[in-house]
């Protein structure tokens, strides 16, 4: 799948969850609008969307949605 279309799906994906528009280098949880549960939610729903898997260990690394992009076209490769 292309970057763009990742990150236009992430970016959906976001605004199902939250109800509000977010940007790509919007921080996923400094604002408060997405929880801990919440991005574990999107977390799944990625792997599942994108048939990546995304270890744990790398899930420290994700502050913003640019950041999840660039994991699931990394992972997808």
């Amino acid at each position: 799948m292309k970057r763009e279309a990742v990150q236009d799906r992430i970016l959906e994906m976001l605004e199902q969850v939250t109800g509000n528009p977010y940007t790509l280098d919007q921080d996923l949880m400094e604002d408060g609008s997405l929880s801990s549960l919440e991005l574990m939610n999107l977390i799944v729903g990625v792997e599942q969307e994108f048939r990546v898997k995304i270890p744990s260990r790398k899930l420290r690394f994700v502050a913003t949605a640019a950041d999840l992009v660039d994991l699931i076209c990394e992972r997808g490769e």
